[in-house]
């Protein structure tokens, strides 16, 4: 079954070099480096990634996470540092 949703979260991923080739459904990707790339922005559907343990977004322009993210149970390990945050989700 198509996931549309998916193919466009996994589109916006490679487009900064966030995942690697192959990777075919959400939850098999458990760490992401995004970091120093000036993301203004994560698009809502970040939450698909619900197996992430580790999330590197540093030095990026961020000043809001999506709601969606509260979907990462699993994530252990989040840095933020290095943006411009005024609102995190919450819990």
């Amino acid at each position: 079954m198509y996931d549309y949703e998916w193919d466009r979260l996994r589109t916006w991923l490679d487009q900064y070099g966030a995942i690697k080739d192959g990777i075919k459904s959400a939850e098999e990707i458990t760490r992401i480096n995004l970091s120093g790339n000036a993301l203004k922005t994560l698009p809502e559907n970040f939450g698909l990634l619900t197996k992430l343990l580790v999330l590197n977004l540093s030095n990026n322009k961020l000043s809001i996470l999506p709601q969606s993210m509260k979907n990462l149970s699993h994530l252990s390990n989040l840095d933020i540092r290095r943006n411009s945050f005024e609102v995190l989700p919450k819990a």
